[in-house]
């Protein structure tokens, strides 16, 4: 009997993953993961009626979170104000692996949309290898099992272009800008760096929609009028729109604290550690040479090459980018996304002098360097044995790192 898809997906894959995230939240420490702490404090700040505030002389390192948007914190107010403090955070970690468990599932929907369009796409090996890269990063893990907005902005990030996929082929509403603002401004207000995806879904709007001005301004302005409440309130706080400088300026004599100047150089001699710390959790680390350190360069390596897939596609096919029934014009998009989530950390670095390239803000894009590396796969392995032996031993790979990293935790739990 041969199973679709779906059926492998929902019902072998995805439990198996649950169970995954429930062993990884049981055996990451209290407290472990980086900043989980100040998250919790925001939520708790919340229960007693107000939104935190950062201030540089106030010396509270639990509320360093503070400068977050607001959203992923109210709708985790719940499940922390009706539990007292320890079960309050162990209530918090069980819904931050329910939303890993939706950024897995909306991602899986994702390329079931894909794979009508392109036929690399269709096949099991192809299927699983991409779920299983987009899910078993232990960084990504880890960020999920704890109190952290970090996976619930990727989540954000996968339902726009969920969406938008959706808006090409035809399938939202005529009031589809005013449906991908809505959506976009929750994604803003879940982390702010997601601010790279509003471009290119204002371009596809203003392409799909023949330059139609109202229809851009529609997007735009009810991204502007949902955010203009939190732009508010940090005007009245810190004078500014949002308070990431001032974020930033607190965490400087960390980071940086003789002022120097961070440029090419810098992101040149540290873009292979960030693709290393989209694997790795930097909480736990890995010693150089080992099985651990092997794999974790194979799944840089990959995302690298997918992203050179990603810019060689779109150079390619550049006229597609203003073309939405061309075939590659999805793509087009998809490299977008994946190239600007990447652009966005080299320019953090340069205007901020900002010494910090941490593959957990790239988390977001684990789908699209997926998709790429599949079809990088597809013309390079041109032998249909061959692609599908190298995806099962990538897969399998990917399985025997993330069972390394849980014994590495369950070591180190107390």
């Amino acid at each position: 009997m041969a199973y679709s898809q779906r059926q492998i997906f929902y019902c072998f894959i995805l439990p198996v993953l649950f169970a995954n995230g429930l062993f990884f939240m049981a055996y990451v420490n209290h407290w472990a993961p980086i900043d989980e702490l100040s998250h919790f404090q925001y939520i708790k700040t919340i229960t007693s009626g107000s939104l935190p505030t950062l201030y540089k002389d106030s010396g509270a390192k639990n509320l360093l979170e503070a400068f977050q948007p607001p959203l992923y914190y109210l709708i985790s107010t719940p499940f922390v104000f009706f539990f007292k403090s320890s079960s309050g955070e162990i209530a918090a970690r069980i819904w931050s692996v329910t939303i890993y468990l939706l950024f897995i599932v909306i991602s899986f929907e994702i390329y079931q949309m894909l794979l009508r369009k392109y036929e690399a796409l269709n096949n099991n090996i192809s299927m699983i290898f991409y779920v299983l890269f987009v899910s078993l990063s232990p960084s990504l893990i880890v960020r999920s099992v704890c109190v952290s907005n970090g996976t619930f902005a990727a989540l954000m990030v996968a339902i726009q272009v969920f969406l938008l996929i959706r808006y090409l082929e035809n399938k939202l509403s005529i009031k589809a800008p005013a449906v991908l603002g809505f959506t976009s401004a929750l994604s803003l207000l879940s982390r702010f760096t997601n601010i790279f995806t509003i471009p290119i879904i204002a371009w596809t709007i203003a392409v799909k929609e023949k330059a139609k001005i109202k229809s851009v301004a529609i997007f735009g302005l009810l991204i502007l009028l949902m955010l203009a409440p939190w732009f508010f309130w940090n005007w009245s706080h810190y004078h500014s729109l949002t308070a990431n400088n001032q974020a930033m300026e607190y965490q400087m004599q960390t980071v940086n604290p003789t002022g120097r100047i961070y440029g090419l150089d810098f992101i040149k001699s540290n873009s292979l550690f960030m693709f290393d710390t989209m694997s790795t959790p930097e909480e736990y680390g890995t010693a150089p040479f080992t099985m651990t350190w092997y794999l974790i360069r194979m799944i840089s390596f990959i995302s690298i090459m997918a992203v050179m897939t990603a810019i060689i596609l779109t150079t390619k096919n550049l006229k597609a980018a203003i073309d939405h029934e061309n075939k590659y014009f999805t793509l087009v998009l998809l490299s977008g996304f994946a190239i600007s989530n990447i652009a966005q950390q080299y320019a953090i670095v340069f205007l901020n002098n900002w010494p910090v390239l941490l593959g957990r803000y790239l988390h977001a894009s684990l789908p699209f360097f997926a998709i790429f590396f599949i079809l990088f796969g597809s013309v390079f392995l041109k032998n249909r044995i061959l692609t599908l032996a190298t995806f099962s031993i990538l897969t399998f790979s990917m399985i025997i790192l993330n069972i390394n990293y849980l014994f590495i935790i369950i070591s180190r739990f107390n």
